[in-house]
């Protein structure tokens, strides 16, 4: 397959499109896990083993490719090319130059190249919005979903979604390759049903208008209709391949150590033990290999690091399942040996994708003038040096403005010390979000500043004011304190009464309803300039002026102070 990179200014990027900027970026380092399991012992006469591989997140990391390649090819060596199965859990493409700029053409080729089996719609595959440099619609004829149509029309591998559906009639999407379920024949005529599901946060995830006309309905009904239809089909094993995924700190056959909170959990428990054999699950950036409600679920991270697999073992006759391995999450390195092998890269894929990277590098490598003292980290959930530099930028790009708003989840990679490098920002900023200038009260930013506290949703950074919260009985109780300058902890500008006229530069998809914020009817201009553009002016403005992690973030002085931990739940 061949198809022409999409034409694109390089100074729009306009690659992405999106401000999903609320799917979960990477955790903090996980807690400690056990060591990845040994490899199961080979099959015994009158059995078959199919193998299923699941990634997720991987958000455009290209080089990854090849290198996942050398282990499918040991892999498919020992179980033989039908005795493998490879998914992907959603959040493919958007997040890199390389796959942006393209609008994720290298991720299909590289997929394709794999030979992937399915994948799964997540919430960032609606960034790039219609073909070419607009990541949302300017006039009638563009298609809102238009580059992922066009994405989809060209791989060989199907788009499954069986909860997102048309929003007037409920009924399955009517794409170029899109379809609730697949069911494939492997090994010695096993029969895998797949359905793809995907997060039910995916419309506050996602810039509204890309989304428009869509449904995402509850997954737990959709799954158990679906699995039934498969089994009525012949399927031995059924799948499902979500983006919505958990958080554990250990692996192993049980669920003890996972956050019960999380949608993956949810999803196992409210269907019926053996309803599906497995999930393959995404979004949350995290590591799974347990059992959830009897169900074996597997989750592995993001970017591209790491894969996932389980190995089932079938009667050779009858095709009943008899055995379910599950293995941790396996790294992806080139100096190891897997199943007996070295591992090899995939020089064939690494030269098809070589022109995608060629492309990208001399923008990538640009320098933007200003010297990083020391790192500059994000944190999704708590306060962070990055989150506060973004929301300082955000303010000082609009000088009529009092208040910057940066939302946790747009934060998307550290920035390293040393020399600030243009490829380097936008890891951190991959998102093509539009400056949004809002007018509203200081009851209206007081309720946005509650919502936040109390929800789990990235923490929100902010600038030109100083948030202290407390509980007075069940009520969560905020200050906002106006700060002196452009920063966000100098105090002595007094405090923002509910009836002040206050301006707030932020994000579209903010301003748009992301992460459920609720501003007032009529009270934005949308403006056309990207925040991350903005950033880079910003930046090159600082240049002979190193940039400190302690310059931006005190621990013993937050910008935003509240009782115990997000969310913040108050009790008389």
């Amino acid at each position: 397959m061949t198809v022409p990179m999409a034409p694109r200014a390089l100074a729009l990027l306009a690659s992405i499109s999106l401000a999903a900027c609320s799917s979960p970026p990477p955790p903090a380092a996980p807690a400690p896990q056990p060591p990845p399991a040994a490899a199961p012992a080979a099959p015994v006469a009158g059995s078959v083993v199919i193998t299923l591989v699941g990634t997720n997140d991987v958000h455009g990391r290209i080089d990854s490719l090849p290198i996942l390649g050398g282990y499918l090819a040991n892999l498919r060596a020992v179980r033989g090319d039908d005795g493998v199965v490879v998914v992907d859990a959603g959040d493919m493409f958007q997040g890199t130059l390389e796959s942006n700029l393209a609008e994720g053409v290298p991720m299909v080729l590289g997929y394709d190249a794999l030979r992937y089996d399915a994948v799964t719609l997540g919430n960032h595959e609606f960034d790039y919005g219609p073909v070419g440099p607009s990541s949302t619609p300017r006039g009638k004829s563009d298609d809102p979903r238009g580059a992922l149509k066009a994405r989809a029309k060209e791989a060989g591998f199907p788009f499954l979604t069986a909860n997102i559906v048309d929003g007037a009639t409920d009924r399955p999407l009517d794409f170029p390759n899109f379809h609730p379920t697949a069911l494939l024949t492997k090994k010695d005529g096993v029969k895998i049903g797949l359905i793809g599901i995907s997060t039910e946060d995916t419309p506050k995830t996602t810039i509204a208008i890309n989304f428009a006309g869509l449904k995402v309905l509850p997954p737990a009904d959709v799954v158990k209709t679906r699995a039934a239809e498969l089994r009525k089909q012949g399927a031995n094993l059924v799948v499902v391949i979500a983006h919505a995924g958990g958080k554990c700190l250990t692996y192993g056959d049980d669920d003890q150590s996972c956050d019960e909170k999380q949608e993956i959990m949810r999803l196992a428990e409210a269907i019926p033990e053996g309803t599906v054999d497995a999930i393959v699950a995404g979004h949350t950036h995290d590591g799974m290999a347990n059992r959830v409600h009897g169900t074996p679920i597997i989750e592995s991270f993001s970017y591209g690091k790491d894969f996932g697999r389980i190995d089932f073992t079938f009667d050779a006759a009858s095709h009943a399942l008899k055995k379910t391995d599950i293995l941790p999450p396996t790294p992806l390195k080139t100096d190891v040996a897997y199943l007996g092998k070295p591992v090899v890269p995939d020089e064939a894929l690494a030269a098809k994708l070589k022109h995608f990277t060629d492309d990208s590098r001399a923008l990538k490598e640009s320098l933007l003038g200003v010297e990083l003292a020391t790192p500059l980290t994000r944190d999704h959930g708590h306060e962070s040096p990055l989150g506060n530099l973004f929301a300082d930028m955000l303010l000082r790009s609009r000088p009529n403005a009092q208040v910057g708003m940066m939302n946790g989840g747009g934060l998307r990679s550290d920035l390293p010390a040393g020399p600030l490098h243009y490829g380097s920002l936008f890891e951190a900023m991959p998102f093509d979000n539009r400056l949004a200038v809002v007018h509203l009260t200081g009851a209206d930013l007081r309720r946005i500043v509650v919502d936040n506290l109390e929800s789990s949703h990235g923490i929100a950074s902010w600038a030109g004011i100083r948030v202290l919260a407390e509980c007075a009985g069940d009520k969560l109780m905020v200050k906002m304190q106006k700060t002196t300058g452009k920063g966000g902890t100098a105090g002595g500008g007094g405090l923002i009464a509910d009836g002040d006229r206050i301006t707030l530069v932020t994000s579209d998809f903010i301003a748009l309803g992301g992460d459920n914020v609720v501003v007032p009817p009529n009270s934005v201009t949308f403006e056309d300039e990207l925040l991350r553009d903005a950033f880079e002016t910003q930046l090159r403005g600082l240049a002979g002026h190193p940039l400190s992690s302690g310059a931006l973030y005190d621990p013993g002085h937050r910008r935003v102070v509240y009782p115990g931990e997000r969310p913040v739940h108050c009790k008389p």
